[in-house]
């Protein structure tokens, strides 16, 4: 035995044969014996140094000798001895650990392809009232008391802003006085029997009588009251009291509270993916903790610019009591449950989908 190098002398085959000597060499490629080369000689042995050299020639001829054998046969037998080869090498105890690597790699992404999970579309969100009341000035006057500020929770029927009243007053006894003296004027005439003089008396009392009901309409709405339950949303008024206001000026912006939604800004994107009657879950930003359910009703059909973005707008249902705390305006973000996708299709849609639309593929 020498390296490897088995020699044998008078075996079976030398006697029948007539050799004397014989001499097997290896032929390995990456250290796999691919062929034995048998040598035969009468006259001597080989020497140990003769059987190293020739198994040096071997193992430097048998890579090409290999490439010979192989390109030699017809496609497929070359193509069956290939896959021979791959199932050796796969079921062979060689590469254990990365077999099982890629093995285990192999069923993750089956795994991944195959289980589905619940896809969710992020989009903002914000709180609006379907009503909003603007309250101005009913007439011109001074600005006597206000009892709310921006943000009160106010009730129906509840106070918030009062009017100065005084001049008015005056004016209301003034109209009066003037009613009654030219209804006996108009009476003094009639007596007299000047019908003309009763016909100016009575059309200058019957002046006087609508301006006194313009005043005592404008005292009744000097007194600025709630006709819903609602959220004060503008009107800061307790610094300017005492202030004159002009007949228009808007006083109080209040928001409906009893009527609230909430409002969708949907990406382009995934504007596709969103129907009504979606289901979904928002939050604030002041309390993402707290999530309430939410039904998509309406996604308008035009595109809006947002923040230099298309969005187009959505109007959700809440499926929730109205919290003392929300505010119209309120921002925050949801989740609209858009069904269920592979794992896989999770994790690449958004690549997938910026490379198609940078390669037009």
């Amino acid at each position: 035995n020498v390296t490897g190098v088995q020699t044998c002398a008078l075996p079976i085959y030398a006697r029948t044969q007539g050799s004397g000597h014989l001499l097997s060499v290896p032929l390995r490629v990456d250290n796999v014996a691919v062929a034995v080369l048998t040598l035969e000689r009468r006259a001597q042995a080989f020497a140990p140094r003769e059987a190293w050299e020739l198994r040096l020639i071997g193992e430097a001829s048998a890579r090409q000798l290999v490439h010979l054998h192989d390109t030699d046969r017809w496609i497929g037998a070359r193509a069956l001895a290939r896959l021979v080869a791959w199932r050796d090498l796969m079921l062979g105890p060689s590469y254990t650990a990365w077999k099982l690597a890629g093995l285990g790699l192999a069923v993750l992404i089956t795994m991944l392809a195959i289980l589905p999970w619940p896809y969710r579309i992020n989009t903002p969100i914000a709180l609006r009232s379907k009503d909003i009341l603007f309250i101005p000035a009913p007439f011109d006057g001074f600005l006597r008391s206000a009892h709310i500020e921006v943000g009160d929770v106010v009730r129906t029927g509840a106070l918030m802003v009062e009017l100065d009243t005084r001049e008015l007053v005056l004016e209301e006894s003034m109209a009066a006085a003037d009613a009654v003296r030219y209804a006996r004027e108009a009476e003094k005439a009639q007596a007299a029997r000047q019908l003309a003089d009763m016909q100016i008396a009575l059309a200058r009392q019957q002046q006087s009588s609508s301006k006194l009901e313009l005043i005592r309409h404008q005292l009744a709405h000097a007194q600025l009251r709630a006709p819903f339950a609602g959220v004060v949303v503008e009107g800061e008024l307790k610094k300017n009291l005492g202030a004159p206001v002009r007949k228009g000026d808007l006083l109080v912006k209040l928001a409906h509270t009893g009527d609230t939604y909430v409002e969708l800004e949907i990406d382009q994107v995934d504007v596709h993916e969103v129907s009504i009657g979606m289901r979904g879950q928002f939050a604030f930003v002041g309390r993402p903790d707290l999530k309430y359910p939410l039904v998509v009703e309406r996604v308008d059909p035009a595109s809006t610019m947002r923040e230099g973005r298309n969005v187009y707008l959505a109007r959700a249902r809440i499926e929730a009591d109205f919290q003392p705390w929300w505010r119209p305006g309120m921002g925050g973000s949801a989740r609209l449950e858009a069904g269920e996708r592979s794992i896989i299709w999770l994790l690449t849609y958004r690549t997938v989908r910026y490379l198609r639309q940078v390669f037009w593929v």
